[in-house]
Protein backbone atom coordinates (compact mmCIF):
# COMPACT_ATOMS: atom_id res chain seq x y z
CA UNK A 1 0.00 0.00 0.00
CA UNK A 2 1.00 3.46 -0.95
CA UNK A 3 1.73 5.13 2.82
CA UNK A 4 2.08 8.16 1.52
CA UNK A 5 -0.97 8.25 -0.05
CA UNK A 6 -3.06 6.92 2.84
CA UNK A 7 -1.84 9.50 5.05
CA UNK A 8 -1.83 12.50 3.18
CA UNK A 9 -3.32 15.44 5.34
CA UNK A 10 -5.79 15.75 2.53
CA UNK A 11 -6.98 12.27 2.06
CA UNK A 12 -10.38 11.62 1.99
CA UNK A 13 -12.62 9.77 4.67
CA UNK A 14 -12.39 5.98 3.83
CA UNK A 15 -9.48 6.59 1.36
CA UNK A 16 -7.48 3.97 2.59
CA UNK A 17 -9.79 1.15 3.16
CA UNK A 18 -10.39 1.43 -0.51
CA UNK A 19 -6.90 1.08 -1.49
CA UNK A 20 -6.39 -1.70 0.63
CA UNK A 21 -9.53 -3.29 -0.88
CA UNK A 22 -7.99 -2.93 -4.52
CA UNK A 23 -4.70 -4.33 -3.25
CA UNK A 24 -6.49 -7.26 -1.36
CA UNK A 25 -8.37 -7.97 -5.33
CA UNK A 26 -5.20 -7.43 -7.02
CA UNK A 27 -3.69 -10.34 -4.97
CA UNK A 28 -6.27 -12.44 -4.97
CA UNK A 29 -6.58 -12.28 -8.90
CA UNK A 30 -2.57 -12.95 -8.74
CA UNK A 31 -2.88 -16.14 -7.25
CA UNK A 32 -5.47 -17.22 -9.22
CA UNK A 33 -4.02 -16.33 -12.63
CA UNK A 34 -0.92 -18.64 -10.98
CA UNK A 35 -2.65 -21.79 -10.76
CA UNK A 36 -4.97 -21.12 -14.26
CA UNK A 37 -8.38 -21.05 -12.23
CA UNK A 38 -9.02 -17.73 -13.49
CA UNK A 39 -8.66 -18.65 -16.95
CA UNK A 40 -11.00 -21.64 -16.21
CA UNK A 41 -13.42 -19.82 -14.85
CA UNK A 42 -13.81 -17.35 -17.74
CA UNK A 43 -14.08 -20.03 -20.14
CA UNK A 44 -17.09 -21.11 -18.22
CA UNK A 45 -18.98 -17.95 -18.36
CA UNK A 46 -17.94 -17.44 -22.00
CA UNK A 47 -19.05 -21.63 -22.86
CA UNK A 48 -22.44 -20.51 -21.08
CA UNK A 49 -23.12 -17.47 -22.37
CA UNK A 50 -22.83 -19.49 -25.88
CA UNK A 51 -25.22 -21.82 -24.60
CA UNK A 52 -27.77 -19.67 -23.94
CA UNK A 53 -27.44 -17.65 -26.94
CA UNK A 54 -27.80 -20.79 -28.82
CA UNK A 55 -31.21 -21.55 -26.96
CA UNK A 56 -32.49 -18.39 -27.07
CA UNK A 57 -31.95 -18.61 -31.09
CA UNK A 58 -33.35 -21.87 -31.04
CA UNK A 59 -36.40 -21.05 -29.26
CA UNK A 60 -36.95 -18.07 -31.42
CA UNK A 61 -36.48 -20.60 -34.71
CA UNK A 62 -39.08 -22.59 -33.17
CA UNK A 63 -41.35 -20.11 -32.40
CA UNK A 64 -41.04 -18.33 -35.95
CA UNK A 65 -42.00 -21.69 -37.33
CA UNK A 66 -44.96 -23.01 -34.53
CA UNK A 67 -46.37 -19.69 -34.15
CA UNK A 68 -47.84 -19.41 -38.25
CA UNK A 69 -49.11 -22.68 -37.87
CA UNK A 70 -50.74 -22.41 -34.39
CA UNK A 71 -52.20 -19.11 -35.59
CA UNK A 72 -53.66 -21.09 -38.67
CA UNK A 73 -55.21 -23.59 -36.81
CA UNK A 74 -56.56 -21.51 -34.47
CA UNK A 75 -57.98 -19.01 -37.11
CA UNK A 76 -59.60 -21.92 -38.62
CA UNK A 77 -61.17 -23.10 -35.42
CA UNK A 78 -62.55 -19.60 -34.51
CA UNK A 79 -64.35 -19.38 -37.82
CA UNK A 80 -65.51 -22.46 -37.95
CA UNK A 81 -67.24 -21.61 -34.72
CA UNK A 82 -68.19 -18.56 -35.71
CA UNK A 83 -70.00 -19.91 -39.05
CA UNK A 84 -71.77 -22.42 -36.90
CA UNK A 85 -73.01 -19.86 -34.82
CA UNK A 86 -74.17 -18.10 -38.00
CA UNK A 87 -75.71 -20.67 -39.49
CA UNK A 88 -77.25 -21.51 -36.08
CA UNK A 89 -78.71 -17.81 -35.80
CA UNK A 90 -79.63 -17.82 -39.64
CA UNK A 91 -82.26 -20.52 -38.84
CA UNK A 92 -83.78 -18.85 -35.92
CA UNK A 93 -86.97 -17.38 -36.60
CA UNK A 94 -86.56 -14.69 -34.33
CA UNK A 95 -83.02 -13.57 -35.35
CA UNK A 96 -84.30 -13.64 -39.07
CA UNK A 97 -86.96 -11.28 -38.50
CA UNK A 98 -85.16 -8.50 -36.69
CA UNK A 99 -82.45 -8.74 -39.17
CA UNK A 100 -85.41 -8.02 -41.70
CA UNK A 101 -87.25 -5.46 -39.53
CA UNK A 102 -83.72 -3.82 -38.94
CA UNK A 103 -83.51 -3.41 -42.75
CA UNK A 104 -86.42 -1.52 -43.29
CA UNK A 105 -85.51 1.38 -40.71
CA UNK A 106 -86.10 2.39 -37.29
CA UNK A 107 -90.05 3.10 -37.38
CA UNK A 108 -90.19 -0.83 -38.19
CA UNK A 109 -88.09 -1.34 -35.50
CA UNK A 110 -90.02 0.70 -32.90
CA UNK A 111 -93.15 -1.37 -33.99
CA UNK A 112 -91.83 -4.46 -33.01
CA UNK A 113 -89.67 -3.08 -30.17
CA UNK A 114 -93.47 -1.70 -28.75
CA UNK A 115 -94.44 -4.82 -28.72
CA UNK A 116 -94.67 -7.93 -26.13
CA UNK A 117 -93.03 -11.27 -26.59
CA UNK A 118 -95.63 -14.07 -25.91
CA UNK A 119 -93.69 -16.93 -23.38
CA UNK A 120 -95.13 -19.67 -25.92
CA UNK A 121 -94.19 -18.08 -29.03
CA UNK A 122 -90.54 -16.31 -30.98
CA UNK A 123 -93.36 -13.18 -32.66
CA UNK A 124 -94.79 -10.46 -30.64
CA UNK A 125 -98.23 -9.51 -29.85
CA UNK A 126 -99.67 -7.34 -32.17
CA UNK A 127 -100.81 -3.55 -29.83
CA UNK A 128 -104.97 -4.08 -29.49
CA UNK A 129 -104.99 -0.74 -31.58
CA UNK A 130 -103.55 -2.86 -34.58
CA UNK A 131 -106.21 -5.47 -34.57
CA UNK A 132 -108.81 -2.74 -33.83
CA UNK A 133 -108.14 -1.03 -37.50
CA UNK A 134 -108.34 -4.56 -38.97
CA UNK A 135 -104.71 -4.83 -39.67
CA UNK A 136 -103.81 -8.21 -41.17
CA UNK A 137 -100.90 -8.34 -38.16
CA UNK A 138 -100.87 -11.96 -37.71
CA UNK A 139 -96.88 -12.56 -38.44
CA UNK A 140 -96.63 -10.68 -34.96
CA UNK A 141 -99.08 -12.67 -32.41
CA UNK A 142 -100.68 -16.09 -32.22
CA UNK A 143 -102.69 -17.40 -34.95
CA UNK A 144 -105.70 -17.48 -31.71
CA UNK A 145 -105.04 -14.27 -30.51
CA UNK A 146 -105.58 -12.65 -34.62
CA UNK A 147 -108.58 -15.06 -34.20
CA UNK A 148 -110.18 -14.01 -31.11
CA UNK A 149 -109.59 -10.74 -32.27
CA UNK A 150 -112.46 -10.87 -35.07
CA UNK A 151 -114.12 -12.82 -32.83
CA UNK A 152 -114.64 -9.90 -30.84
CA UNK A 153 -115.70 -7.66 -33.45
CA UNK A 154 -112.88 -6.36 -34.36
CA UNK A 155 -112.88 -5.24 -38.43
CA UNK A 156 -110.88 -3.92 -41.47
CA UNK A 157 -111.29 -0.18 -41.89
CA UNK A 158 -114.14 -0.17 -44.62
CA UNK A 159 -113.34 -0.14 -48.53
CA UNK A 160 -113.66 3.50 -49.88
CA UNK A 161 -114.89 4.75 -52.87
CA UNK A 162 -111.87 6.25 -53.88
CA UNK A 163 -109.60 3.06 -53.54
CA UNK A 164 -112.38 1.40 -55.61
CA UNK A 165 -111.78 3.95 -58.42
CA UNK A 166 -108.03 3.93 -58.33
CA UNK A 167 -108.25 -0.03 -58.44
CA UNK A 168 -110.86 0.38 -61.55
CA UNK A 169 -109.58 3.09 -62.78
CA UNK A 170 -104.94 1.45 -62.76
CA UNK A 171 -105.98 -2.51 -62.31
CA UNK A 172 -109.22 -3.23 -64.64
CA UNK A 173 -109.38 -7.56 -65.60
CA UNK A 174 -108.59 -8.25 -68.85
CA UNK A 175 -110.70 -11.77 -69.69
CA UNK A 176 -110.19 -14.69 -67.53
CA UNK A 177 -107.84 -12.46 -65.25
CA UNK A 178 -107.05 -14.24 -62.24
CA UNK A 179 -106.44 -11.92 -58.68
CA UNK A 180 -105.39 -13.31 -55.15
CA UNK A 181 -106.16 -11.27 -52.15
CA UNK A 182 -104.20 -11.69 -49.36
CA UNK A 183 -104.78 -10.85 -45.67
CA UNK A 184 -108.44 -10.77 -47.07
CA UNK A 185 -110.30 -10.18 -43.56
CA UNK A 186 -113.69 -10.47 -44.40
CA UNK A 187 -114.17 -10.31 -47.77
CA UNK A 188 -114.58 -7.14 -48.55
CA UNK A 189 -111.91 -6.37 -51.08
CA UNK A 190 -112.02 -9.85 -52.74
CA UNK A 191 -115.78 -9.30 -53.27
CA UNK A 192 -115.14 -6.25 -54.43
CA UNK A 193 -112.33 -7.67 -56.98
CA UNK A 194 -114.51 -10.41 -57.83
CA UNK A 195 -117.66 -8.14 -58.86
CA UNK A 196 -114.85 -6.72 -61.11
CA UNK A 197 -114.75 -9.70 -63.20
CA UNK A 198 -111.21 -10.89 -61.05
CA UNK A 199 -111.66 -14.82 -60.69
CA UNK A 200 -110.19 -14.50 -56.75
CA UNK A 201 -108.33 -16.22 -54.00
CA UNK A 202 -109.24 -15.01 -50.90
CA UNK A 203 -106.46 -15.98 -48.31
CA UNK A 204 -106.05 -15.20 -44.42
CA UNK A 205 -104.78 -16.46 -41.04
CA UNK A 206 -108.40 -15.95 -39.28
CA UNK A 207 -110.88 -19.07 -39.82
CA UNK A 208 -113.21 -16.95 -38.07
CA UNK A 209 -112.89 -14.04 -40.42
CA UNK A 210 -112.81 -16.68 -43.53
CA UNK A 211 -116.04 -17.95 -42.22
CA UNK A 212 -117.88 -14.24 -41.72
CA UNK A 213 -116.52 -13.76 -45.30
CA UNK A 214 -118.26 -16.91 -46.64
CA UNK A 215 -121.52 -16.00 -44.52
CA UNK A 216 -121.48 -12.27 -46.02
CA UNK A 217 -120.43 -13.10 -49.70
CA UNK A 218 -120.95 -17.14 -50.40
CA UNK A 219 -118.58 -18.68 -53.47
CA UNK A 220 -117.53 -14.88 -54.85
CA UNK A 221 -114.30 -16.62 -54.37
CA UNK A 222 -112.65 -19.00 -52.85
CA UNK A 223 -111.52 -18.84 -49.27
CA UNK A 224 -108.33 -20.18 -48.04
CA UNK A 225 -106.98 -20.29 -44.57
CA UNK A 226 -102.86 -19.78 -45.06
CA UNK A 227 -100.16 -18.45 -43.50
CA UNK A 228 -98.30 -16.35 -46.50
CA UNK A 229 -95.25 -16.36 -44.62
CA UNK A 230 -94.78 -19.99 -43.77
CA UNK A 231 -97.10 -22.35 -45.51
CA UNK A 232 -96.11 -23.55 -48.88
CA UNK A 233 -99.00 -22.16 -50.74
CA UNK A 234 -99.40 -25.31 -52.19
CA UNK A 235 -103.64 -24.66 -52.30
CA UNK A 236 -102.87 -21.74 -54.39
CA UNK A 237 -103.04 -21.16 -58.25
CA UNK A 238 -100.09 -22.58 -59.86
CA UNK A 239 -100.54 -20.72 -62.88
CA UNK A 240 -100.25 -17.54 -60.50
CA UNK A 241 -102.38 -14.28 -60.74
CA UNK A 242 -103.11 -11.39 -62.58
CA UNK A 243 -103.33 -9.21 -59.60
CA UNK A 244 -102.41 -9.67 -55.90
CA UNK A 245 -103.38 -7.18 -53.52
CA UNK A 246 -102.22 -6.72 -49.57
CA UNK A 247 -104.40 -4.45 -47.80
CA UNK A 248 -102.79 -3.44 -44.29
CA UNK A 249 -101.11 -6.48 -44.56
CA UNK A 250 -97.29 -5.26 -45.32
CA UNK A 251 -96.30 -3.31 -42.51
CA UNK A 252 -97.18 -6.38 -40.16
CA UNK A 253 -94.62 -8.87 -42.51
CA UNK A 254 -92.31 -10.45 -41.03
CA UNK A 255 -90.05 -11.13 -43.58
CA UNK A 256 -91.41 -8.29 -46.00
CA UNK A 257 -88.74 -8.50 -48.57
CA UNK A 258 -89.12 -12.40 -48.98
CA UNK A 259 -92.90 -12.55 -48.89
CA UNK A 260 -93.05 -9.84 -51.32
CA UNK A 261 -90.69 -11.45 -53.41
CA UNK A 262 -92.43 -14.74 -53.47
CA UNK A 263 -95.57 -13.22 -53.78
CA UNK A 264 -93.96 -11.23 -57.33
CA UNK A 265 -92.80 -14.88 -58.28
CA UNK A 266 -96.57 -15.79 -58.38
CA UNK A 267 -97.64 -13.00 -60.95
CA UNK A 268 -98.34 -13.61 -64.70
CA UNK A 269 -96.55 -11.74 -67.19
CA UNK A 270 -97.34 -8.06 -66.96
CA UNK A 271 -99.26 -9.31 -63.81
CA UNK A 272 -99.17 -6.16 -60.39
CA UNK A 273 -98.89 -6.82 -57.02
CA UNK A 274 -100.82 -3.76 -54.80
CA UNK A 275 -99.96 -2.73 -51.47
CA UNK A 276 -102.78 -0.84 -49.56
CA UNK A 277 -101.49 0.84 -46.56
CA UNK A 278 -102.10 3.67 -44.20
CA UNK A 279 -99.94 6.83 -44.59
CA UNK A 280 -97.81 7.72 -41.26
CA UNK A 281 -98.17 11.56 -41.89
CA UNK A 282 -101.81 11.23 -42.22
CA UNK A 283 -102.26 8.88 -39.23
CA UNK A 284 -102.70 9.74 -35.17
CA UNK A 285 -99.14 9.62 -33.23
CA UNK A 286 -100.20 6.67 -31.27
CA UNK A 287 -101.31 4.85 -34.24
CA UNK A 288 -98.33 4.96 -36.43
CA UNK A 289 -97.43 1.63 -35.35
CA UNK A 290 -99.45 0.26 -38.20
CA UNK A 291 -98.47 2.58 -40.89
CA UNK A 292 -95.89 2.70 -43.08
CA UNK A 293 -93.13 5.65 -43.15
CA UNK A 294 -91.81 7.53 -46.49
CA UNK A 295 -88.84 6.05 -46.13
CA UNK A 296 -90.01 2.44 -46.21
CA UNK A 297 -92.75 3.18 -48.90
CA UNK A 298 -89.30 4.36 -51.20
CA UNK A 299 -87.88 1.68 -50.33
CA UNK A 300 -90.42 -0.89 -51.68
CA UNK A 301 -90.34 0.06 -55.71
CA UNK A 302 -86.41 -0.68 -55.09
CA UNK A 303 -86.71 -4.44 -55.85
CA UNK A 304 -89.27 -3.83 -58.65
CA UNK A 305 -89.05 -3.07 -62.54
CA UNK A 306 -91.74 -0.17 -61.99
CA UNK A 307 -93.79 1.39 -59.62
CA UNK A 308 -96.53 3.55 -59.31
CA UNK A 309 -98.01 5.87 -55.95
CA UNK A 310 -101.41 6.85 -55.29
CA UNK A 311 -102.18 8.91 -52.66
CA UNK A 312 -106.59 7.62 -51.58
CA UNK A 313 -107.87 9.01 -48.29
CA UNK A 314 -105.33 8.64 -45.88
CA UNK A 315 -104.48 5.66 -47.72
CA UNK A 316 -101.20 4.94 -50.02
CA UNK A 317 -101.61 2.57 -53.34
CA UNK A 318 -98.39 1.43 -54.37
CA UNK A 319 -98.68 -1.07 -57.42
CA UNK A 320 -95.48 -2.38 -58.61
CA UNK A 321 -94.39 -4.30 -61.91
CA UNK A 322 -91.57 -6.64 -62.64
CA UNK A 323 -90.31 -8.18 -59.70
CA UNK A 324 -86.83 -8.89 -59.30
CA UNK A 325 -84.78 -12.23 -58.22
CA UNK A 326 -86.30 -13.74 -55.14
CA UNK A 327 -84.46 -12.80 -51.74
CA UNK A 328 -82.36 -16.01 -50.56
Amino acid sequence: MNADAAHRPDAEAGWAERVAAFEDAGRRLRRLAADGRLIRGLLAAAAIGVINSALAAWSTSRAGRLEPKVERIATTQYLAAAAGVELEAIDDPHFRRLVDIAQHGPSSARRTGSRRLPADSTRPAVARTAIEKGLPSHMFTTQDEWDRGYAEGRRYRPLTDTERTLIATHLPPAAEALALDVGCGTGELAAHLASSGYTVDAIDWSETALAEARTRHGEIARWLRLDVEEDDGASLNADGYDLITLRFVAPFLTFRDRTLDTLGHRLRPGGALVLITPLAADTPAERRGITLSEDELARLPSRWAAAERHDADGLVLLVLRGPAAPCR
